[in-house]
């Protein structure tokens, strides 16, 4: 092989590594994200769970309370 030919094969290997390494950087990125949603829907389904359950046992008592 010609040093061009080398020349050219090392920097298409440093573009494949960089093309890797942007990948890697934003699948990095979209796992914290999937994260932080996991994390927010579990709380966001506990207020709702909670609203629906709470609101007829708060609705006796209001009603206990008034009569």
């Amino acid at each position: 092989m010609t040093p061009d030919e080398i020349g050219f094969l090392l920097r298409e290997l440093d573009d494949i590594k960089k093309s890797v390494d942007s990948v890697d950087n934003k699948t990095t990125d979209l796992l914290e994200r999937v994260t932080r949603l996991e994390s927010s829907s579990k709380t966001i389904s506990w207020l709702i769970g909670t609203l629906i359950a709470g609101t007829p046992v708060l609705f006796l008592i209001f009603d206990r309370i008034t009569h």
